[in-house]
């Protein structure tokens, strides 16, 4: 509280927190905006646990893990294929969702393939991460 009895401390404490008021204000109105889109894309998926691929990496609990450490070990344990889809027979158990889209730009067709995470599939991927930790400081000995 001492430090605020200099004003050019209070000034900047004010602006700053005004700043945050105005960011903040800008979130809610983005996620009011945003809302519908959300609902078609949880009933596209159909489930709110869905979570893209390349955003599981920071969701599990394995400090300092990247994006593409966590592909080469999945396909490492031949979870996903060498596009970094994941085999059939892991879709059948409900741990991923592939979603195929077309994009139309200019005179041609993008079609563009995204892989989501169920809630199951996260804690698929955690063991996996586990057993490759585990596996590789057996090596280390």
């Amino acid at each position: 509280m001492e430090q605020f009895k200099n004003p050019d401390v209070t000034v900047k404490f004010l602006d700053q927190f005004e700043d945050l008021k105005i960011k903040a204000s800008l979130m809610e109105t983005s996620l009011k905006v945003n809302a519908s889109k959300m609902n078609v894309i949880d009933t596209l998926f159909g489930t709110k646990n869905c979570y893209d691929l390349g955003l599981v990496h920071e969701m599990l609990k394995f400090k300092g893990l990247r994006n593409t450490q966590l592909l080469k070990i999945l396909r490492s344990y031949n979870v996903l294929d060498m596009d970094n889809m994941p085999r059939q027979e892991f879709i059948d158990k409900r741990f991923f969702r592939v979603v195929e889209s077309k994009v139309n730009q200019a005179s041609h067709t993008v079609m563009i393939k995204r892989v989501y995470v169920y809630q199951s599939g996260l804690t698929f991927i955690e063991k996996i991460v586990k057993k490759f930790e585990g596996d590789k400081h057996a090596k280390t000995k």
